[in-house]
């Protein structure tokens, strides 16, 4: 796990993406950034994220902020009726009950609208510097891939657990990294097996080594 953990933040060093939330510690800029990616792209996120900052990035600005018109800013996301009530209602909660301060503990965070335990682990790791583990989609993919595990969806605790060991000590960048691996190499479809960093130690990989060593391919 260790060597896994050393070739996937190589490999960000050298090839990770760059996202304007990666590069900030404000936590409400981050919270924004974290429900909005949910069920879209990072590249759809980037497109409106910098102006909407700009717009609405303080818990003040965008507790005040009218949802219809938030919906319409950011309606290249889809779900954005959703989102948009979510978001203004998200910057209200921590208006009147946090003293406009995003809370740094898990439950709190969880209580807010659109926020999980994905999104809440995110801030509290990217934003806090909490040292906890991350699963959603793409780092289940990456798991079930790399590790030939079986966990069906990111709400399993056993995966958790396995990322709360795998993942220790949790670095932002590391969690960067598989995203961006799973996005660019990884892909659930033709994946790119050549061009990954982990290929040495990945089981599907290996797998499929042995499988065309046999067939004598």
């Amino acid at each position: 796990m260790n060597r896994t953990r050393s070739l996937i933040l190589s490999w960000f060093s050298s090839f990770g993406r760059s996202f304007p939330w990666r590069s900030t510690d404000n936590a409400f800029h981050i919270l924004i950034a974290e429900m909005m990616l949910r069920r879209t792209t990072a590249q759809a996120v980037a497109r409106l994220y910098s102006d909407f900052i700009v717009e609405y990035g303080t818990v003040d600005q965008l507790a005040s902020a009218n949802v219809e018109i938030v919906s319409t800013t950011i309606s290249s996301l889809g779900l954005q009726n959703t989102r948009s009530k979510h978001l203004v209602t998200t910057a209200k909660i921590i208006q009147s009950d946090f003293d406009s301060l995003v809370p740094s503990g898990e439950k709190d965070l969880v209580s807010l609208p659109g926020v999980g335990k994905y999104v809440a682990n995110a801030v509290r790791n990217f934003a806090f510097h909490y040292s906890v583990p991350l699963v959603d989609g793409n780092i289940l993919h990456f798991l079930n891939r790399v590790f030939s595990l079986q966990f069906k969806n990111a709400y399993n605790e056993q995966a958790w657990s396995f990322m709360n060991t795998f993942g220790a000590p949790h670095k932002p960048q590391f969690y960067f990294g598989i995203i961006d691996l799973v996005s660019l190499v990884c892909l659930r479809k033709n994946s790119r097996c050549e061009e990954c960093p982990v290929r040495p130690v990945c089981d599907s990989s290996l797998k499929g080594m042995q499988k065309r060593k046999e067939s004598g391919c």
